[in-house]
């Protein structure tokens, strides 16, 4: 190795090095997705783990709550 011959770029250690912010999909694909932001969640295209809840319950009082917004959600006094 010459004495001429510029340095090599050093790495910066793990610990320094920032994170990659996550960029998420405008149109998730179906599945299971871990780590999504709640905002991104709720925008998102599909339908949430509440409604497929509702929707077992009834798919009436599915479409009476999430669709026709008929049946206004309840909030505890608690939260």
């Amino acid at each position: 190795v010459s004495q001429s011959e510029p340095e090599a770029q050093q790495n910066v250690p793990e610990s320094q090095q920032e994170e990659p912010e996550a960029a998420w999909p405008e149109y998730f694909e179906p599945g299971r997705y871990e780590g999504v932001p709640n905002e991104v969640y709720h925008a998102a295209n599909g339908i949430s783990s509440t409604q497929v809840k509702d929707a077992r319950v009834s798919l009436m009082y599915f479409n009476a709550r999430h669709v026709e917004k008929t049946i206004v959600k309840e909030r505890s006094p608690v939260l």
